[in-house]
């Protein structure tokens, strides 16, 4: 059977009308809201569709009804369809009426998680992304509250980069063929940073866009072209005897002769250093040693 629907203005009369849905089922008439507004002047009812002219119309005419036109070609498709799949003489007109109804409904949904989808910022995206309970696919584990602190400063960074050039918080921004250079002279010559935190930085951007791009949000390919791999760098050590002199240090003398205030917290400070260069400990590790932590036994040439 050829499929049979117009769309027809409810107030031709109005500045704005709604637009109405009339098809025919089992030759009874079925009449449904689209649920879109369209500007009565844009109308052309012999082409079904909204006219965009830059010379009659503002942009935001013309984007509204480029908006109202792809509606209507996908519930087009949508109907056409239907019928092709539903026609007979056992689905009554109550069943296609409810049945494209919901049809119109869900296009209807679609088009709103769109239009929010837009509206998310790519900072809020990536902080809501931290904090999710998340398994590291490599590990199997969940990631670790570490990682998330190093992603977190990663944020940081980016917001930084943000504020300092004026750009907005669009995944446009890091998005752009541009932003490579943008953000590496940014890195350089306002926060000194080394070659290995923007590697850092790309590092936890990727994996971020590519859950954006799960989701749905339109952040292209061009992304995926950063560095996100550290290079090799000369290695500063302290040697033995530099370790021993720092361990000697007379802090008490200094602060008597006021190099270092009283207050300092310099010495245990000093104390925790050395235990980290003889033992290897991390940062972390460093800030969770306890008396109870240590197990020492004197040795037999020990005094």
């Amino acid at each position: 059977m050829a499929v049979k629907f117009t769309f027809n203005l409810k107030e031709p009369q109005s500045e704005e009308s709604l637009l109405m849905l009339i098809c025919r089922w089992d030759s009874q008439p079925i009449k449904l809201s689209t649920k879109q507004r369209v500007f009565v002047a844009t109308w052309n009812n012999k082409k079904q569709l909204c006219i965009t002219s830059k010379e009659l119309f503002p942009p935001r005419i013309n984007r509204h009804s480029k908006s109202v036109n792809s509606f209507l070609e996908r519930l087009s498709s949508k109907l056409i369809d239907y019928y092709n799949e539903n026609y007979s003489s056992s689905t009554s007109v109550l069943q296609a009426k409810n049945s494209i109804k919901s049809l119109i409904d869900s296009l209807v949904e679609n088009d709103r998680i769109e239009e929010e989808k837009k509206k998310i910022t790519p900072i809020h995206f990536f902080e809501e992304y931290i904090a999710k309970k998340r398994i590291d696919p490599h590990t199997g584990r969940y990631i670790s509250d570490r990682t998330k602190v190093h992603q977190k400063t990663v944020i940081h960074r980016l917001k930084a980069f943000l504020a300092d050039n004026n750009l907005p918080d669009d995944f446009s921004v890091f998005t752009s063929s541009k932003f490579d250079r943008l953000y590496t002279e940014w890195c350089y010559s306002v926060k000194k940073y080394r070659q290995n935190t923007v590697y850092a930085t790309y590092g936890v951007l990727k994996p971020f866009l590519n859950a954006a791009k799960e989701e749905g949000i339109d952040v292209g390919d061009s992304y995926k072209n950063l560095k996100g791999k550290c290079v090799d760098v000369d290695a500063i050590y302290l040697t033995e005897e530099e370790i021993e002199r720092i361990y000697k240090l007379n802090i008490s003398k200094l602060m008597d002769e006021g190099e270092i205030d009283r207050k300092s917290t310099i010495e245990q400070t000093r104390d925790l250093f050395i235990i980290a260069c003889w033992t290897g400990l991390r940062r972390s590790d460093i800030n969770r040693l306890e008396k109870a932590t240590f197990n020492l036994k004197m040795c037999n040439n020990c005094k």
